[in-house]
């Protein structure tokens, strides 16, 4: 059996708002992954979520994957709403607890692993395109579009 491991780092800056936040809003927008997972014909195991908060809001955050792009209902800022119909394309999801902060004068970092998200993706997802989009349970102000960045 030939088994191949490949690693790959993706990066999103989600533009956000910088007016208060309340619990259960979506955080920024959807976000594209591109070739997160590589090929169609590899599962994909996400090893861990990085979450770097240049506004040191330490905010607990939970992050949807999905596998095809969903629709979502609802925008930045305002509570997140995923139909049940889209719901059926979410691959799992990660949640950031605010204990999970590292914290120094400037900002804050999160690190969740293991992440338990493996699947295989559907024969319509050729490039490997991952979407996912994040939920705040906390009540964070963030200063810039930019202060939040996922790994």
């Amino acid at each position: 059996m030939d088994v191949q491991v490949q690693t790959r780092t993706v990066t999103v800056t989600p533009t956000i708002d910088t007016n208060a936040y309340s619990a259960n809003d979506q955080v920024g927008g959807l976000q594209t992954l591109t070739a997160a997972a590589g090929r169609k014909d590899r599962g994909v195991t996400l090893q861990n979520v990085i979450i770097l908060d240049k506004a040191a809001q330490s905010a607990e955050i939970t992050i949807f994957f999905f596998d095809t792009e969903p629709t979502i209902a609802s925008s930045n800022n305002a509570t997140l709403n995923i139909s049940d119909a889209e719901m059926l394309k979410c691959i799992g999801h990660v949640t950031v607890t605010a204990d999970d902060y590292a914290t120094t004068s400037a900002n804050a970092i999160a690190c969740a692993k293991p992440v338990s998200v493996c699947v295989g993706l559907r024969s319509s997802n050729s490039e490997g395109t991952l979407y996912a989009v994040a939920k705040t349970s906390g009540t964070p102000t963030y200063g810039s579009a930019s202060d939040l960045v996922f790994t």
